[in-house]
């Protein structure tokens, strides 16, 4: 039998310096004692990786539901900065007062910035309208006679009393309605508006002369002539080119 198998310890050390006899379960007993030594630091290694792994698991679950992109982010614009020493003292009242100081600043900016845009389009829109309402105005003048040299004043009175409407015509409001004109129907026009100086505003027109007839003698029109329907229905900056060179008959 195994058990019973005798074996020779061959230690020349031996104090009587003879052959110990060894059994078998001493042998299998010192080969595991052996193996057990040999595998001891092995076994701490892997007891110390599988902690550090739980550690890490433990740790990445205080992340979950965080996008780890917007972190970096994050971390990359705090990094160095004042914000950050202020955020490892704790002081982390103070850095959100002063990111919302800083966000308040830059929105005021943002609304600045789109105000004096609008502000700059509504002047360039203005400027256009009243080059249109001059145009109108001088050909009114124009037709009506208006002296060369009065028609800087018709111009600067006219303009008191017209407006251009969304379609860009010039037309008088009184209580928030528009004015119309002698036939009850067309909004009151330059043209009528200059028919009335030529009462309250002689001056404004050569001697002896009145109304359209007075304004050939103020341009050469080369013999052209357009019905007053037609020019009516031009838009106000063609009026005033037209009045130039054509005489408005009716």
């Amino acid at each position: 039998m195994i058990g019973s198998r005798k074996y020779r310890d061959q230690n020349p050390d031996d104090a009587g310096g003879g052959a110990k006899s060894l059994t078998a379960a001493e042998v299998a007993a010192q080969i595991q004692a052996a193996v057990d030594a040999a595998t001891s630091g092995l076994k701490a290694t892997n007891a110390a990786l599988k902690a550090e792994k739980q550690a890490l698991a433990d740790k990445a679950k205080s992340f979950d539901g965080l996008d780890v992109e917007e972190l970096k982010s994050f971390h990359a614009q705090f990094k160095d900065s004042e914000d950050l020493k202020l955020i490892k003292d704790g002081k982390i009242d103070e850095v959100l007062a002063r990111r919302n100081a800083k966000l308040i600043e830059d929105t005021e900016k943002r609304i600045k910035a789109a105000q004096d845009e609008r502000d700059a389009e509504k002047a360039k829109n203005s400027k256009f309208s009243q080059r249109v309402l001059n145009d109108s105005i001088r050909a009114a003048a124009i037709n009506a006679g208006v002296h060369k040299h009065a028609i800087e004043d018709a111009l600067l009175a006219a303009r008191l009393d017209f407006t251009l409407d969304d379609e860009g015509n010039p037309v008088q409001i009184k209580d928030g309605e528009v004015v119309l004109g002698k036939n009850g129907k067309s909004p009151f026009s330059p043209d009528e508006w200059m028919a009335q100086r030529v009462e309250t505003k002689p001056h404004w027109f050569p001697s002896g002369n009145t109304g359209s007839e007075q304004g050939d003698s103020n341009r050469n029109t080369g013999g052209k002539t357009i019905r007053r329907g037609a020019f009516d229905a031009l838009p106000a900056t063609e009026r005033a080119k037209i009045a130039v060179t054509h005489r408005i008959v009716d």
